[in-house]
């Protein structure tokens, strides 16, 4: 489990990578306002969050709840304190911390409300929680937020054709669209989302690596149009997440905003994006690639957006 989540990890990496120094920019915007020491960072990983401020070396304290990515940290940065942590019990005295920060990390917890209650616990009285989003939030997490609140979640498209949506239907909603549909594959599908919409969708991803890539996108658009057939709401994994975080802050601390921001640069490109030629601009948006091409830019210049949801609250 620590090995595919440590590949995980620096496959988001490389994600990141070219928007890093953007990214930079606005995290360092945020922590110079609101993040007074002693700082936690909860859910360090392999250690995104220093790299795009090492400054905060030995100035903050990294943690993960995981004994072999709380090794690679400490090999990391030395000098720079690591703790093995949980983030529902975290090992701190009531009141004792300044700040709490979080790089797309808060959206992967199955109890986010214990999560906030126990962050809460820790930060003293006008201090910060600062959470960063700069990737997709964890759509497995969501699926069962939905499914505990009585919904059955279904991937689908966005006007884009991308996969940046997913829809909500009542269990008889679901139930009458799996008896009303001939389609054997979006049937299947809709059997094993209806028993566990977690399930089949991760069952879907991991296919996707055995399937024709024109299969897995021909069901993603026979889901979308099943859903719209029944007016099925549809959200972002990214409103979704934010919607149901800055919700529980506004519940446990006395003030709380989550905004989305973006900064753009426009740069040689280099060897950026070099696999894909034919574009010259790329946005990051929040984990979701979109890119397009400008004739102003040329070939050798290219323009990079990053778009990263924050949220900050104080006690």
């Amino acid at each position: 489990m620590v090995e595919w989540q440590a590949s995980s990890l620096v496959g988001f990496q490389s994600y990141r990578e070219p928007f890093s120094e953007l990214n930079s920019k606005l995290v360092r915007r945020y922590l110079a306002k609101y993040a007074k020491p002693p700082i936690l960072e909860i859910g360090s990983g392999l250690g995104e969050l220093l790299r795009l401020v090492p400054e905060l070396a030995g100035g903050i304290i990294l943690s993960d709840i995981e004994p072999e990515l709380v090794e690679i940290l400490r090999a990391k940065f030395n000098g720079t304190r690591v703790i093995l942590a949980d983030v529902y019990n975290l090992p701190f005295r009531e009141a004792s911390l300044g700040c709490v920060v979080g790089l797309s990390m808060l959206d992967t917890l199955s109890e986010l409300e214990r999560a906030v209650q126990e962050i809460r616990r820790v930060l003293k009285p006008n201090s910060y929680l600062v959470h960063f989003q700069d990737i997709t939030p964890n759509p497995y997490v969501l699926f069962d937020y939905y499914a505990k609140l009585g919904y059955t979640a279904l991937p689908v498209l966005d006007n884009a054709g991308s996969h940046s949506l997913f829809a909500i239907l009542s269990r008889e909603q679901a139930l009458r669209l799996k008896d009303n549909n001939c389609n054997q594959r979006l049937k299947q599908y809709l059997e094993k989302a209806v028993e566990s919409p977690r399930k089949a969708y991760s069952e879907f991803i991991e296919n996707i690596n055995i399937w024709d890539v024109t299969e897995a996108e021909g069901l993603l658009r026979e889901l979308t149009l099943a859903s719209s057939a029944v007016q099925a709401e549809k959200l972002s994994f990214v409103e979704a997440f934010a919607t149901r975080f800055n919700s529980l802050l506004a519940d446990y601390f006395s003030s709380a905003f989550t905004e989305v921001v973006t900064l753009s640069e426009t740069k040689a490109r280099g060897n950026l994006f070099s696999c894909v030629p034919g574009f010259n601009e790329f946005l990051n948006e929040t984990g979701m690639l979109r890119y397009s091409y400008d004739l102003c830019l040329g070939y050798d210049r290219i323009k990079l957006t990053t778009q990263l949801v924050v949220s900050v609250a104080r006690k």
